[in-house]
């Protein structure tokens, strides 16, 4: 007799925290949650022999090698197409979930899915540090200009001391459920027949950072409403596989720019470009002799932009080795 289908399918893309995802793994079998479940490792490096033997011995778990550092968009588009489970969810190795955690995700995602035309939903995120600090993975307002303009230092600098009065206040809202523009990739749920469907895989052109804010992007513009599940939470050890190595900022601020070529005319993105290379100015001359460290870094990320900033504006598309290398290389 064959098994039953999974109407969940977990995936977990790791890189170098074989500690945390056993951790991880451990909190969803711990779960009170009864029903038909598959959990998809997706390794990009670092499972050792011992840890792939311990997997083995867990139920419902499955190990898959890319066999190199894919990046994470790439490794979750290979679990979920190998994913048989009805409901898909993302989740990072460094989070726990807290008990009930899944029957509160699915039962909400059956729930508004039966009431509206649902893309992508994700939940409350805790840090763990500093006395469980509260994460902004979900919100409103996708990366436009206006975010790079407010991080000119003379902006910061007249606005100093004037109160600005926020649209979105996320402490309140997160615990509550309600519509998000975007949602974090740190955990997130969606119908596969409905991805399947729809061809809304993650952008494979993204290898770290801002992937999710561009899936989430195209699920709304495909009409689908995005939503935060508040009754429900996980623990996030924020950036655990990439705290490590340097420059992450440089990635940080690429993945930027090709969110922006993405989703944004040509014109906004030469705009934006401008406004960059202007902060690089100002913060290059505020901090060299204040900060030897951070002055490094932005000579480095600098010259990051100059590189792969043009080379997209030009309408060349970045390959896998020359437009993600150097994360690649060092993580």
């Amino acid at each position: 007799m064959s098994e039953p289908k999974p109407l969940l399918s977990i995936i977990i893309v790791h890189y170098r925290t074989p500690r945390l995802l056993l951790a991880c793994i451990k909190s969803i079998l711990q779960d009170t949650y009864d029903g038909p479940l598959e959990i998809l490792v997706v390794d990009n490096g670092g499972l050792t022999p011992p840890v792939r033997e311990d997997l083995k011995k867990l139920p419902n778990v499955q190990c898959i090698d890319t066999g190199y550092n894919a990046g994470f968009a790439r490794a979750n588009n290979v679990g979920i197409r190998l994913a048989k489970g009805k409901y898909i969810l993302l989740i990072n190795p460094d989070s726990t979930i807290v008990p009930g955690f899944l029957s509160t995700m699915v039962t909400n995602y059956q729930l508004y899915e039966k009431k509206e035309k649902l893309g992508l939903m994700g939940c409350r995120i805790i840090n763990p540090e500093n006395g469980h600090v509260f994460e902004y993975g979900s919100g409103r307002g996708f990366y436009r200009l206006q975010h790079i303009l407010r991080q000119n230092p003379l902006y910061i600098w007249a606005l100093r001391k004037r109160n600005t009065k926020k649209t979105y206040t996320a402490q309140k809202l997160h615990y509550v459920n309600h519509f998000v523009d975007f949602v974090s990739g740190a955990c997130v749920m969606v119908n596969k027949e409905v991805l399947i469907k729809e061809n809304l895989f993650l952008d494979e052109t993204f290898f770290l950072y801002y992937e999710d804010m561009e899936w989430s992007f195209r699920w709304k513009k495909r009409g689908f409403n995005n939503r935060l599940c508040g009754e429900t939470e996980i623990i996030h050890v924020n950036s655990a596989s990439t705290s490590k190595f340097s420059n992450k900022s440089a990635q940080i601020i690429i993945s930027q720019y090709l969110f922006l070529l993405k989703t944004h005319s040509k014109v906004s993105y030469i705009v934006g470009g401008i406004l960059h290379w202007i902060n690089f100015k100002l913060n290059l001359h505020l901090t060299k002799k204040k900060n030897v460290k951070r002055y490094k870094e932005l000579i480095y990320e600098q010259k990051l932009f100059s590189n792969y900033y043009f080379q997209l504006v030009r309408g060349s598309k970045p390959s896998k080795g020359k437009y993600l290398n150097y994360v690649a290389e060092e993580i």
